[in-house]
């Protein structure tokens, strides 16, 4: 089965599967996914190659839970569940994400989405012990209410989602698990506040320790990949540091921006940084594959910033000199020679900030898409924000709500929780991804800044 003809049949399946709900079948169970699929001709090549990227998915999932990027993991599980519906296992790993969100955030829509998917394991197995416990969790107030986490603007893959999936090449997400494991086992754990290298004091008080070097970062093309010349390193902070001044293990945070100065979009960009001592020796390395949001498309031009921790036992005496940063999976698109100005968006503040903070905020790309629930849709957008103010942001929080004039709102809103890693700097401009569920195809979101830091 080709490409386009794996997508075609997709589209066919999920319509199947809306009739078939639409008849008053809301419960399909295992063997009546799979009779669909046969019906519909995937053969088992397709299926096998289905399942294949829906593991993919369900292993990046399992990566973002464990860093506690909820979100992110619902979102990759989803599209895991899109792909291969008959499946038990994202439905379960969902479920237990959104009580695990519900329980750091308190927000009502990990709450509700936890139910349903409680409900639906319960139905497919009434036996298991699980779903009920998750359940008692749901109805339990959380004691703590974070109110920060990462983004809550992620919502459940949709169709849409889906068919990008399948119609992209996929030869870069067939990415070693390893990678995902040394990203997580690198970040889980993250030091106390580390000290700047510009100041350069010493450890924890201990004044017989002598203070981290500075090191260089640099960006290293690839000779193999020479549509990468033009992409530009520009450092925010590189700060090592040791828990102690007894410990062995060093950890350093690399915070900083890439420009793409290429002539392509980028779609994805995966970079292994290689720390090295001062005769270039490499003390270690260590994979990253989540450097840029996989719903944003970065025109020539745009900024990328990126934010990473890396870790390692390494003797006092053996000192990292550079670190090298070198893409080593990349997905690139053509991209258009110039492009109309984005829209600007009126926004309104919860808590209006003196004149020395201020944001611009203007509208890339807009679309709608159906959802799977009869009668809503999927509204998905790319927004440019610009500090116009006179500092740089350290936090930045957006309200985005659908709602209509003296009527029940659209959405409960998605609240974009942006703690900036790097910083935005003044006149910079960051791309941020939204989407939620609407109960109309022709709304149009307000946006509130929350919060300005």
């Amino acid at each position: 089965m080709g490409k386009t003809d794996m997508v075609e049949a997709i589209q066919a399946y999920i319509a199947r599967i809306d009739q078939e709900k639409s008849q008053g079948r809301a419960v399909l169970r295992q063997e009546d996914f799979e009779a669909i699929a046969v019906e519909l001709g995937f053969d088992e090549a397709a299926r096998q190659e289905l399942e294949a990227r829906a593991d993919e998915h369900m292993l990046k999932g399992q990566g973002y839970r464990g860093q506690g990027l909820y979100d992110e993991a619902i979102e990759a599980y989803g599209v895991a569940l899109e792909l291969e519906p008959w499946c038990l296992e994202p439905v379960k790993a969902m479920a237990e994400t959104h009580t695990h969100a519900w329980e750091a955030s308190g927000r009502p829509h990990h709450q509700r989405r936890g139910q349903e998917l409680c409900q639906q394991w319960i139905e497919r197995v009434p036996a298991d012990t699980e779903p009920y416990a998750l359940i008692k969790r749901l109805q339990t107030q959380p004691t703590h209410n974070s109110g920060s986490g990462r983004r809550l603007a992620w919502g459940v893959a949709v169709l849409a989602v889906l068919v990008g999936v399948i119609a992209l090449n996929v030869d870069d997400s067939r990415s070693n698990p390893g990678g995902i494991a040394e990203t997580v086992s690198a970040e889980v754990e993250r030091a106390p506040e580390p000290i700047p290298t510009s100041s350069m004091t010493p450890l924890n008080g201990a004044v017989d320790t002598p203070p981290e070097p500075e090191i260089e970062v640099a960006l290293v093309i690839p000779e193999d990949k020479p549509e990468l010349v033009g992409l530009v390193i520009d450092l925010d902070r590189v700060n090592p540091y040791r828990l102690s001044h007894q410990s062995d293990e060093l950890s350093i945070s690399v915070k900083g921006y890439i420009v793409n100065g290429t002539s392509s979009k980028i779609e994805s960009i995966k970079v292994e940084f290689q720390v090295l001592d001062e005769q270039e020796h490499l003390l270690w390395k260590e994979r990253k594959e989540y450097i840029l949001d996989s719903n944003i498309e970065y025109r020539p031009g745009d900024v990328i910033p990126f934010s990473v921790f890396l870790k390692h036992s390494l003797p006092e005496d053996v000192v990292p000199a550079r670190i090298r940063m070198e893409p080593y999976s990349v997905s690139l698109t053509s991209a258009a020679q110039h492009y109309a100005p984005s829209p600007v968006v009126e926004h309104t503040w919860l808590n209006p900030p003196g004149s020395h903070l201020n944001v611009q905020i203007r509208e890339r790309q807009y679309s709608v898409s159906n959802a799977l629930e009869k009668g809503s849709f999927f509204h998905k957008a790319v927004y440019e924000v610009e500090n116009t103010g006179q500092e740089d942001l350290e936090q930045l929080k957006l309200e985005f709500e659908w709602d209509q004039v003296g009527r029940e709102p659209l959405s409960e809103g998605q609240l974009v929780v942006w703690n900036t890693e790097p910083r935005l700097r003044v006149g910079d401009t960051r791309l941020i991804f939204v989407i939620d569920q609407v109960a109309s195809k022709n709304a149009r979101p307000t946006v509130k800044v929350v919060e300005i830091d």
